[in-house]
């Protein structure tokens, strides 16, 4: 087996406004230093393929089930699972560290892979979604901006 060297991904810092309720009225944010995603980022890559392969036999399993309503449970589920193993995906490939000033209860929030995944599910604060939604964006377009160069450099 071939052991080539890793190349240095690029990283990113993502920031984003909250609305203040969730830091208790002080300007709340979302700040993530991250690696770019995509092809230039092999654990990525990876992780989306091992995640598919999750959803697929997760359909699989669900296809069996007779009972509609069971069935509808089942796929609203197994959605939800695929929706948290793509964002631990991002986290565990990208995430080089985060930082926020929401309140987690009366505290702030402590910034630990864990909270970070459940932020994902955390419903009724779109612009908490939204900013998730765009940081995954984020670094898919710096993974690409990364392979664009890669290309040119082919060429030339």
């Amino acid at each position: 087996m071939v052991n080539l060297r890793r190349r240095e991904t690029p990283t990113i810092t993502f920031r984003r406004a909250l609305p203040d309720y969730l830091a208790d009225g002080e300007k709340c944010f979302i700040e993530i230093e991250a690696r770019a995603a995509g092809p230039v980022n092999p654990k990525y890559i990876a992780g989306i393929e091992q995640n598919i392969v999750n959803a697929r036999v997760m359909d699989r399993k669900a296809a069996k089930i007779e009972d509609d309503e069971e069935f509808v449970k089942a796929n609203r589920e197994n959605n939800r699972r695929a929706a948290k193993q793509r964002v631990a995906t991002l986290y565990d490939a990208c995430v080089i560290e985060w930082a926020s000033n929401m309140l987690d209860g009366d505290e702030r929030i402590e910034c630990s892979r864990e909270n970070f995944i459940a932020l994902a599910e955390v419903r009724g604060v779109p612009e908490l979604t939204k900013a998730l939604q765009e940081f995954e964006s984020e670094c898919i377009k710096a993974g690409a901006v990364m392979s664009e160069a890669d290309e040119e450099l082919v060429k030339n």
